[in-house]
C-alpha cells in the first residue's frame, strides 16, 4: 500500500479533504467519539496484523514500537494521526492540530470543547519573507480580508537584508537608499494588519524577522499565536493552501508510515495502560528466547545516504528504522558525519528524537562517533527552528551566539565555494560552446570562398576575390559602387568588361564542344 496522499479518493467516504470548522463540524465530534472508542487497538497492533505480508518493510513488529508523537508532514505543518477501524480494514482520521491549544498538549477528552471554542474564532494567517508580506483573516470558512504587498528590500543576487549590511558600515548608494525605504514601508504594511487581541494569528517568516512582526502585530498574546515552518507561496495561493490544511481532515485507509504516530491520551488513560502489562505466555517466552528475528533490510533512503549519495526526497521512509541496529535515516547520516544528507533530511522534516534499537537519538549517534560537523549542524538548526520541534526532548545543547555565527560562517563558505565551483563550470561550458561556435564559423567561411572560387573557375574569372569596388573581369577599381553595374551576380566597370566576358565564356564552351580544352 503506497503513502498517503491528501486528496486521493480510496472510496465514497474516504480519502477526500472536509471542513471541520463548517458544514462537516458534526461528522468530524462523530469522528473523534469513534477514535475514542477504537484508540486500545493502536496503530502498533493493526501493524502487527498487517505484518503477514511479505513485503520485508512491513515486518517491524511491536516491539519497534515508538512513543506516540505528533508528526510532521513534508510542508512543515503538524498532523495527527487517530485510530477508527481495525484491521482488516484499518481506517484513520487525519488533522493538523495547530489551532488547537499548544499549553497543555491536546487530547481525545479536551479536543472537542477546543473545537468548539474555534468555530467561532477568527484566524489570521500572515506571510513575511524578505521584500514580501501577505496576510488573510478568515472566519467560518470565510475570507474577509486578503492582500499582497511586494518591497525592494534585497539587492538582486546578493542576499541579505539592508539593515543587515548597515552594521557598522556607512552605505551611501542610492541602491540602499531604496532598500532601507522598502525596508520602512514594509514595516508600515505590517503595522497596518488589521488583527484583535483574540484573532488565532499564524506566522510563516524566519525566526530573525518574528521579533518585529510581533511588534508590529502589536504583541497578541502568546496562546493566541502558532508558527510554521517550510517554504511557502508567499502569494493569496500559499495562504489559502495553508487555510486548507489547518481546517481540514481526512478520512483514509492506515499505511505503513502511520506506525506510532498517533495522538496521546489523557493522563489517566496513559497511566492506565501503562501499568496495564501486555499478556504473556511462557511458550511465546521461550520461542522468542531461542529465535531472534531477522533485521529490517535497510531501506533505499538508507541506502543512499549511507553510500554518501543526495538522498531521493521527500521520502515515505523518513523515520523508518531499518538494520540490525533500528537506524532511522538521519542516524544513519549521523554515524558517518554525512552533513549534505543530515541537513536535508532535517529541512524536510526528519524527526531528530526518534531512538534506535539502543534508545539512542540522532545526536547521540553523532557523539558517540565524533561527528563535528553533524553535531554543529544539528545545535545550528535547533536555533534557527526553534519553534519546528520540542527541543527539550532532543538531548540536542542549546548553542552559544559565537557557535551559531561559526556554523554561519562556514555555511556560507561552502555556499561560496559551491558558487564559484558551478562559475567555473559555467564558463568552461561557455568556453567550450564559443570554440566549437569559432570552429563552426571558420569551417562555413572556408567552404564560403570554396563555392566562391568555383563559381568565378565555372565562368572563367580569376578566382581571387574582388573588393566592393572591384570590376569582376578586369579588377579594375572605380571611385564609387554604385559606378558599377551587375550581370548574373557579376560586377562590370563597363560594357566593354561585360561583352568581352561573354565572348570568353562562348568562346570556351565552343572549344568543349569541338574536343578542345
Amino acid at each position: 500500500m503506497s503513502s498517503f496522499t491528501a486528496g486521493n479518493n480510496i472510496g465514497n467516504n474516504i480519502g477526500s479533504r472536509k471542513d471541520f470548522l463548517t458544514d462537516d463540524y458534526d461528522d468530524f465530534i462523530k469522528l473523534l467519539d469513534d477514535a475514542s472508542r477504537h484508540y486500545e487497538l493502536t496503530i502498533k497492533d493493526q501493524l502487527a496484523t498487517m505484518s503477514k505480508s511479505n513485503n520485508p518493510y512491513q515486518n517491524q513488529i511491536a516491539s519497534d514500537y515508538q512513543p506516540p508523537l505528533p508528526k510532521r508532514s513534508i510542508s512543515q505543518i503538524p498532523y495527527y494521526i487517530l485510530p477508527l477501524q481495525p484491521p482488516p480494514s484499518p481506517t484513520v482520521l487525519q488533522f493538523s492540530p495547530i489551532l488547537f491549544p499548544t499549553s497543555p498538549p491536546p487530547t481525545l477528552s479536551t479536543l472537542a470543547p477546543s473545537l468548539a471554542s474555534l468555530k467561532t474564532s477568527r484566524i489570521a494567517i500572515v506571510l513575511l519573507r524578505s521584500g514580501s508580506l501577505s496576510y488573510g483573516i478568515f472566519s467560518s470558512s470565510k475570507k474577509l480580508l486578503h492582500k499582497s504587498q511586494k518591497r525592494y528590500t534585497v539587492r538582486k543576487g546578493q542576499g541579505g537584508a539592508q539593515s543587515s549590511a548597515d552594521g557598522g558600515k556607512n552605505i551611501k548608494s542610492i541602491g540602499s537608499q531604496l532598500r532601507r525605504d522598502g525596508e520602512k514601508k514594509l514595516r508600515d504594511d505590517c503595522k497596518a494588519i488589521p488583527v484583535r487581541e483574540d484573532d488565532i494569528i499564524i506566522m510563516g517568516c524566519s525566526k530573525v524577522m518574528r521579533k518585529n512582526l510581533l511588534e508590529d502585530l502589536k504583541s497578541p498574546p502568546a496562546s493566541n499565536l502558532r508558527t510554521i515552518s517550510g517554504k511557502w507561496d508567499d502569494s493569496q495561493k500559499g495562504v489559502d493552501e495553508i487555510y486548507e490544511r489547518i481546517t481540514t481532515y481526512t478520512q483514509r485507509e492506515a499505511v505503513q508510515d502511520d506506525l506510532g504516530w498517533s495522538l496521546s491520551l489523557s493522563s489517566d488513560e496513559n497511566e492506565s495502560s501503562a501499568s496495564t502489562p501486555p499478556p504473556s505466555s511462557p511458550s511465546s517466552s521461550s520461542s522468542e528466547e531461542d529465535t531472534s528475528p531477522a533485521p529490517i533490510p535497510y531501506t533505499p533512503l538508507h541506502l543512499s545516504v549511507l553510500s554518501s549519495s543526495p538522498p531521493q526526497l521527500p521520502s515515505p521512509y523518513l523515520d523508518f528504522r531499518a538494520g540490525p541496529q533500528l537506524f532511522t535515516p538521519l542516524h544513519a547520516a549521523a554515524s558517518i558525519n554525512n552533513l549534505p544528507a543530515c541537513l536535508s533530511l532535517l529541512e524536510t522534516g526528519a524527526s531528530p528524537f526518534i531512538e534506535d534499537g539502543r534508545g539512542r537519538m540522532p545526536w547521540d549517534i553523532a557523539c558517540a562517533h565524533d561527528a563535528t560537523l553533524v553535531k554543529e549542524c544539528l545545535k545550528t538548526f535547533r536555533a534557527e527552528n526553534s519553534e519546528m520541534w520540542d527541543w527539550s526532548v532532543t538531548r540536542i545543547p542549546e548553542p552559544t551566539d559565537g557557535e551559531v555565527l561559526k556554523e554561519r560562517e562556514r555555511r556560507k563558505k561552502v555556499k561560496d565555494k559551491e558558487k564559484k565551483k558551478r562559475q567555473k563550470e559555467k564558463k568552461k561550458k561557455e568556453k567550450e560552446q564559443a570554440e566549437i561556435s569559432k570552429k563552426a564559423k571558420e569551417s562555413e567561411e572556408s567552404e564560403k570562398i570554396r563555392l566562391e572560387k568555383f563559381k568565378r573557375e565555372k565562368v572563367h574569372l580569376n578566382t581571387s576575390a574582388t573588393g566592393e569596388r572591384q570590376c569582376d573581369f578586369c579588377g579594375c577599381e572605380v571611385r564609387y559602387s554604385k559606378d558599377l553595374f551587375r550581370r548574373d551576380e557579376w560586377k562590370y566597370c563597363k560594357t566593354e568588361c561585360l561583352q568581352k566576358h561573354r565572348r570568353e565564356i562562348m568562346a570556351k564552351a565552343a572549344e568543349r564542344r569541338f574536343g578542345g580544352t
